[in-house]
């Protein structure tokens, strides 16, 4: 049975695209797009990334944003679920949230313990959790298009983060990624993904996918990502007129893992 990945998260799940005025990368730019192909079709990668989501508060005008009340609903929509991907925490850095590590860090403690008891219930057993520290803010988030938002001392709450949300999984159970330790985001904007960075994420996500449910550490010690080639396909098909997942399969084949 294939395996169902609901990747819960803001705009770098959605895939916003640095300083472009609200526009997205491609399907097979984004992440989770690129890791729906090197996962192959035993997987199902479900993307709920929405812009400007925080992990738990209500951001005037678009209160509908705020993740906690929303992730029950996706939960919900998408079960059965057996790995939930969460990446939240950016966005509560925006300055006038007043939020420290701290409370940023216990809201996707909370999220985590909603996951597993909601699933628990309403599917019969509880998934798996990959817990996602987002990347760090660069100093230009406080000085370029997102300046309204994001302040210095936002920057340097999200330098804090990691060891909090790496504490978290540890005494959930979940798995863990810290995006700090094979990507940046942006010094255009300071808070995006480059198409590198979305590259180099779907790359590592896809190595613990498969070690966690392959059991195939051999061959995951023996992988060797080649990122540059794996986007040059990208890229290639990308351009293709009506394109389709079929048209991706073939190539990415070298870089399966088990």
């Amino acid at each position: 049975m294939k395996k169902r990945i609901l990747c819960y998260g803001d705009s770098n799940t959605y895939g916003y695209i640095p300083a472009g005025n609200g526009k997205r990368f491609p399907a097979y730019v984004r992440w989770t797009g690129q890791l729906q192909l090197l996962l192959g079709d035993d997987y199902v990668i479900i993307e709920e990334g929405c812009g400007g989501r925080p992990a738990d508060a209500d951001i005037p005008g678009e209160e509908f944003k705020n993740g906690m009340p929303y992730l029950r609903a996706a939960l919900h929509t998408h079960k059965p679920l057996d790995l939930v991907i969460l990446m939240l925490g950016t966005n509560d850095l925006k300055s006038f949230l007043h939020k420290d590590e701290y409370m940023i860090a216990e809201s996707s403690e909370k999220m985590i313990e909603i996951i597993h008891s909601y699933l628990k219930e309403k599917q019969g057993f509880s998934p798996d959790v990959l817990l996602m520290c987002p990347a760090p803010l660069r100093p230009s988030a406080a000085t370029g298009p997102f300046a309204n938002a994001f302040d210095e001392n936002s920057v340097l709450v999200s330098e804090k983060l990691h060891p909090l949300y790496q504490r978290i999984a540890e005494k959930s159970g979940s798995l863990y990624l810290n995006f700090a330790n094979f990507a940046e985001v942006s010094d255009e904007d300071g808070v995006h993904l480059t198409v590198s960075a979305h590259t180099k994420a779907a790359a590592m996500i896809s190595r613990l996918i498969r070690s966690h449910y392959c059991d195939n550490t051999e061959t995951d010690a023996d992988f060797v990502f080649d990122e540059n080639a794996f986007f040059e396909v990208i890229e290639t098909i990308a351009k293709l007129p009506d394109v389709t997942a079929d048209d991706f399969r073939p190539a990415v084949k070298q870089f399966e893992l088990c």
